[in-house]
């Protein structure tokens, strides 16, 4: 979908104005996970979920119990275990 085309959207689901729409599409965070797959068959795992913005990112781990605050999204895999057989993989989600 083109910027346009979410610009629409959002006018047409929220009553919204072009003009606001358009703030929110330019200024919008994008979603990534941390997902870790193991070698052994076991199955892949959500480790964490963040938000990157302009100037930092965020991340929750899975289960809600750690919080982190980061200067870029990547690094949010130096928080995340890691062990022989597992590796780890930072996605973008949205």
């Amino acid at each position: 979908m083109n910027t346009q085309d979410r610009v629409r959207r959002l006018v047409d689901e929220n009553d919204l104005s072009e003009r606001a729409a358009a703030l929110v599409v330019s200024q919008s965070p994008r979603l990534f996970a941390i997902v870790i797959e193991h070698e052994d068959g076991n199955a892949p795992e959500i480790a964490g979920w963040g938000i990157a913005l302009a100037e930092d990112a965020h991340m929750v781990s899975a289960n809600g119990r750690s919080y982190y605050a980061l200067a870029e999204a990547e690094n949010a895999l130096n928080y995340v275990r890691s062990a022989p057989g597992v590796t780890q993989h930072f996605v973008w989600v949205a």
